[in-house]
């Protein structure tokens, strides 16, 4: 069975990979388009609920149009839902760096008081097309130098980057440092340091790295799973993770976080996994 999260297919179009896989009024190819605003929910309906987020020069695909939402599939991870019209552009502005902070501004100006203009979140994508006084003009306007790093240059250790994320706030479906969920985490950590990473716990689960055995002791950089929740081992007694109980992204020492998550009724951890 098909998983719907990853399945282009709404009920009447679908993506013509899928002709012959299921019924549809309609196949069709997509239409290549980019993340406009600093950041976008990704609903399960034009109305919907956040299932995720998709961030600033993120790219995806054009499946279908609603009266105020298109029905897209983001290419990063293949998740599907509905974006807000105005959150999108067809612009073909093919991004240079990345947002290497866990919030910037923008400015009209390469100058720290001139008003601000915006607020990127952390893997951002931007097109720099010159520097001046240690900015960057893009085209949502200038950013700090220091704020971002060439795309080409990724981080190498994803856990690092998670922890630049300390205390951001939880928000369920969360992609960015104004509020994040704990997949969304893994994620967004993995994907700077261009590591391949799906969207949600149980796909984590079951897709990264390799699973490990109940003899292999836990490192930096392993994952640990629970059943809807995924955390960072971040040394051989601690683990890193955004969650509910704290609201926020935190350290946790691994043996206290194991027993809290069964008390509260979420279980044992079912699966640890090694990314390389």
């Amino acid at each position: 069975m098909m998983d719907r999260r990853l399945t282009a297919y709404n009920g009447r179009v679908a993506a013509i990979e899928l002709k012959g896989q299921l019924d549809a009024d309609k196949f069709v190819r997509g239409e290549v388009s980019r993340i406009s605003t600093p950041v976008a929910d990704l609903r399960d309906t034009p109305n919907g609920s956040r299932q995720r987020q998709l961030l600033h020069g993120e790219t995806l695909k054009i499946y279908d149009e609603m009266s105020e939402s298109f029905f897209v599939q983001a290419d990063k991870d293949q998740y599907v839902g509905y974006v807000s019209k105005e959150a999108i552009t067809q612009s073909s502005v093919d991004p240079t760096h990345l947002i290497s902070v866990p919030l910037c501004h923008t400015y009209p100006y390469p100058d720290v008081k001139s008003e601000p203009t915006l607020q990127l979140t952390m893997g951002a994508k931007v097109m720099a097309v010159k520097e001046r006084n240690g900015f960057y003009e893009t085209e949502l306007g200038w950013i700090s130098k220091k704020s971002a790093s060439l795309i080409s240059t990724p981080f190498s250790d994803p856990v690092a980057v998670a922890e630049i994320l300390v205390k951001s706030p939880y928000l369920w479906g969360g992609n960015s440092a104004l509020g994040i969920d704990c997949s969304g985490l893994v994620q967004l950590s993995c994907n700077l340091c261009q590591i391949a990473c799906a969207a949600d716990s149980d796909l984590q689960a079951a897709s990264i790295g390799k699973v490990l055995g109940p003899k292999d002791n836990l490192k930096r950089g392993d994952l640990i799973f629970w059943k809807g929740h995924v955390a960072w081992i971040s040394a051989p007694d601690m683990l890193f993770h955004a969650n509910a109980f704290h609201m926020c992204a935190v350290w946790e020492n691994l043996n206290s976080a194991i027993k809290r998550i069964d008390k509260q009724g979420g279980g044992r951890p079912t699966i640890c996994r090694r990314l390389h």
